[in-house]
């Protein structure tokens, strides 16, 4: 399958969902969102190339020392965090995640277009950001 590489000059954020809202009594139940970059093993191995991360090890193990190379790449002043989410062309992914609809200041977090271009900048994922719900 190819894969478009996510351009952040030419995309807008998609509309923000509503908070989340777990109180049957406050009106409907809106479950938890996280809005971010799903990452791919097949990112993880470009990665891995990219950080030059030793190609006699496995796979796997090439791909966790780029994810945790790249965890620490994200600038702490983005506030960024990473979870398992549901991503329909794999059954799951792992996300960067940049906001969520948990607070009204979280869900500003998804509009912030400086904000997404920066994570982008520092993870070089080819796909787009997006609204995902978390595994678990």
């Amino acid at each position: 399958m190819i894969r478009r590489t996510f351009n952040p000059e030419n995309w807008t954020p998609p509309h923000p969902v509503p908070l989340r809202n777990r109180r049957p009594s406050a009106g409907e139940l809106v479950p938890y969102q996280v809005f971010g970059f799903p990452v791919l093993t097949d990112d993880l191995e470009a990665w891995a190339n990219r950080l030059n991360v030793d190609p006699n090890l496995k796979t796997l193990t090439r791909q966790e020392r780029a994810w945790r190379i790249l965890r620490r790449s994200v600038p702490a002043q983005y506030k960024c965090r990473s979870r398992a989410v549901r991503f329909p062309r794999t059954s799951a992914a792992t996300c960067v995640i940049i906001g969520s609809n948990n607070t009204p200041e979280d869900l500003a977090r998804t509009q912030d277009i400086t904000l997404i271009k920066n994570v982008h900048k520092a993870i070089r994922t080819r796909e787009a950001p997006g609204w995902f719900y978390i595994l678990g």
